[in-house]
């Protein structure tokens, strides 16, 4: 005997609120996992400045903001932490001040990337490449349409 029905299965829904709270719990995950795997003076939110402007060179706050998706504030609390262990400094250039990594920024840099690269590359290995360049993709359309 078959078991009783609810009538026609219907296809899933995907709601954008249950999408959303799921991505904000797993960059959440990944990213207090990284801080515990990272051996250094730093958390996660103050190694992404480090790292960009390591990358990108020194770098005005405003743009740490749009760098980073966050809030003048946050930057400037962030940044002001970073300079009073003097891992970065800042300097006016013309009208705007310019974030630039000291000797100590960069050596906690040369420190921290390979364990980062390491970390990263382990959590996102269960991932293909095909699957990587899809959520880049869907990633820079929602940064897209939030500028």
């Amino acid at each position: 005997m078959e078991p009783a029905s609810d009538g026609p299965s219907t296809p899933t829904v995907v709601d954008a609120t249950t999408v959303w709270h799921k991505l904000v719990a797993v960059v959440q995950r990944i990213s207090r996992a990284g801080e515990a795997e990272l051996d250094g003076p730093v958390n996660a939110a103050q190694f992404l400045i480090l790292s960009h402007i390591s990358r990108s060179g020194p770098a005005a706050q405003s743009g740490l903001v749009a760098e980073l998706g966050t809030t003048p504030a946050n930057i400037s609390q962030l940044v002001t932490k970073l300079e009073a262990a003097d891992l970065v400094r800042r300097e006016a250039e013309g009208t705007t001040r310019r974030v630039h990594l000291t000797d100590d920024g960069r050596a906690v840099i040369a420190h921290l990337m390979p364990q980062y690269r390491a970390f990263i590359t382990a959590r996102f290995a269960v991932l293909g490449e095909e699957d990587l360049t899809q959520l880049l993709r869907l990633l820079a359309i929602l940064d897209t349409e939030g500028r």
